[in-house]
């Protein structure tokens, strides 16, 4: 079945911190600090800290077959990876 929507928008509900990183078949999406830049954005995420949601927007990949990853791994306040 081929589906007929070309671009996709999601919003994961994260109540404690935004995304280390978001990616889409395996291309990793830019982030986004301003939402009027996102807004204006064609892809990437924005984590809206009075909603508390990642809001991610993408192009839908050409094959059907395909991931999401959204990582909420431990990072700091900066945004940089914690590995202690």
């Amino acid at each position: 079945m081929a589906h007929s929507y070309q671009d996709m928008y999601l919003q994961v509900v994260s109540k404690h911190k935004g995304a280390l990183f978001v990616s889409c078949a395996g291309e990793e999406l830019p982030r986004f600090l301003i939402g009027d830049d996102f807004a204006a954005s064609e892809q990437g995420w924005y984590y809206d800290m009075s909603s508390r949601v990642i809001k991610i927007k993408c192009h839908k990949p050409q094959q059907d077959d395909f991931k999401i990853i959204v990582s909420t791994k431990h990072f700091d306040l900066i945004g940089m990876e914690n590995n202690g």
